[in-house]
């Protein structure tokens, strides 16, 4: 069966729901009854603009999203283990979406800068770019793609997808200066050309489980430049601390060096973040998992953990975990901490103290009026690490917000 054929046999699946779950559990809210209706009448342009008026990020959620607990799962039909595979016809709809995207040749006098080439980065310039907004965005490394092409491996993304963004946003005009990055060489006075600033730089900083250690590594600096580990975990025992997606990728980043390698995770895995095919994966590829521990200690050959004991929480979906005061020891070579991102806000906070709630997170709108120029903060460094759909979902609002504020009568 070729993937035409595929396709047309996944969209006759699909029962048309009247509320359908597979639209509520998609945080992009994809219209996937009416995509796959258009499919069932042979009529592939329709589906195509269904699709693409509602997301430029189909590239990438077809391949990265978490649909086990987004639309397949909740597709009436998994309940019976018959989902509709819609992913399947998103990969398909979206091999040459980018490849079509025709240059402009008109443009808004409106000018936005967007900090960060990221995933939230780009999607916002692309949407605004095919508005005829004029778009630079600043990117503080060398290429775009952040988390795509720094902390993915290969074996779970192709990184040449990044580069379909990158002629996209050439042939839609937007200007890409790199290495600039805010606070560091980039300044919010060097901006006072642009209307419209939006911050899209992601959550660059890893939170530390454990004090300082010879033996105990950033996970971020294994999945940039995994080759100069390579030596080092050979035949070595590492931990990996972390529970999600990032933990997966860096053990099995690490499995392939020849290392024999454990997650060592808070929870158990039932109630772990990562996506259930990629814990499937690790499981496969013999990696080991230590549940139900917490990390306490790392000395010179051994980690000490504290069994821990989980209770619901009426708060969360995710049960949550305490300590019971019983104590042991993991013998390893190497730990390496996976547990989660960090935003840093510490240049804006010294610039704009009035963009950020009591918390010293950006407010919830993740926008600041200061009667010259619009501040926004989007993506992940809005609402925090997270999915890469809710990612998009985010940036998608961002565009939004400044379409309304372009109306307002607040800026006329």
């Amino acid at each position: 069966m070729n993937d035409l054929e595929n396709v047309k046999k996944i969209a006759k699946k699909c029962l048309n729901c009247s509320k359908p779950q597979c639209v509520k559990g998609c945080p992009l809210k994809n219209p996937i009854p009416a995509i796959l209706a258009a499919i069932r009448q042979d009529d592939f342009k329709t589906a195509e603009k269904l699709l693409f008026d509602n997301t430029n990020g189909s590239i990438i959620c077809s391949r990265l999203c978490d649909f086990k607990r987004n639309c397949f799962g909740n597709c009436v039909l998994s309940k019976k283990g018959e989902g509709v595979k819609f992913y399947e016809v998103e990969k398909f709809l979206s091999k040459n979406y980018l490849d079509s995207v025709k240059p402009l040749t008109e443009y808004q006098s409106c000018h936005i800068a967007i900090i960060g080439g990221g995933l939230a980065g780009i999607s916002c310039a692309i949407d605004f770019a095919k508005k005829g907004y004029l778009v630079t965005i600043f990117e503080k490394r060398d290429k775009i793609g952040g988390v795509l092409t720094e902390t993915i491996p290969t074996f779970r993304f192709d990184h040449l997808l990044v580069e379909k963004y990158l002629e996209a946003l050439n042939k839609l005009g937007v200007e890409i200066v790199y290495e600039k990055q805010l606070g560091q060489n980039l300044f919010l006075e060097d901006l006072k050309a642009f209307k419209y600033v939006i911050f899209a730089m992601g959550t660059p900083l890893a939170k530390d489980a454990l004090p300082s250690n010879p033996n105990l590594i950033d996970g971020m600096a294994i999945l940039r430049n995994p080759k100069n580990f390579e030596p080092k975990f050979k035949n070595k025992k590492i931990l990996v601390i972390g529970g999600g997606n990032v933990a997966m990728d860096l053990a099995r980043t690490i499995k392939k060096m020849e290392a024999n390698v454990h997650i060592v995770y808070r929870r158990d895995l039932i109630s772990a973040p990562a996506n259930v095919d990629e814990i499937k994966c690790a499981l496969n590829e013999g990696i080991g998992f230590e549940e139900c521990l917490i990390p306490i200690s790392m000395n010179e050959n051994y980690l000490e953990v504290e069994h821990a004991r989980l209770i619901d929480d009426e708060k969360s979906a995710r049960k949550q975990f305490v300590g019971t005061n019983s104590f042991a020891k993991i013998n390893c070579d190497y730990v390496v901490q996976a547990i989660g991102l960090n935003a840093d806000y510490a240049y804006l906070k010294t610039q704009i103290s009035d963009f950020f709630d009591e918390a010293g997170y950006p407010k919830k709108a993740g926008l600041f009026y200061n009667h010259q120029q619009v501040f926004l903060a989007t993506g992940d460094f809005l609402i925090g690490a997270s999915s890469f759909a809710k990612t998009l979902a985010c940036a998608k609002d961002t565009v939004k917000e400044v379409e309304q504020f372009e109306k307002s009568s607040i800026w006329r």
